[in-house]
């Protein structure tokens, strides 16, 4: 390996002493991992002995929760929002809130 400036030498041990460093952090997950099965053996019994890739689909198709092809390029008004309106309860009550907020921080801006 070839890095302007620097020695092959001077690269390996750096690598060396990334992997050692590595094996370290890697030997401190073990022992963690160790205590948590003392702690809980039967959840990381279940945990060690469960297959990581399911073996069985349902036959359900999975989607990506992409919006359907004939809403791409449609504005979003057409489409439809996803955040429900506030009533005029709700918006008068924001605006009182503000007001009271905003007369707070004149008044702190004014000492």
């Amino acid at each position: 390996m070839k890095i302007e400036g620097f020695d092959s030498e001077v690269i390996r041990e750096l690598v060396r002493r990334g992997v050692e460093a590595r094996l370290h952090e890697l030997k401190s997950v073990l022992a963690e991992v160790e205590k948590i099965r003392r702690l809980f053996p039967d959840i990381y019994q279940r945990v060690v002995n469960e297959p990581s890739v399911p073996l069985k689909t349902s036959g359900k198709k999975r989607t990506s929760g992409a919006k359907p092809r004939k809403d791409i390029g449609v504005p979003q008004k057409k489409r439809g929002s996803k955040r429900r309106g506030m009533s005029a309860a709700e918006r008068k009550a924001v605006g009182e809130r503000m007001r009271k907020y905003w007369a707070e921080r004149r008044k702190e801006k004014e000492k």
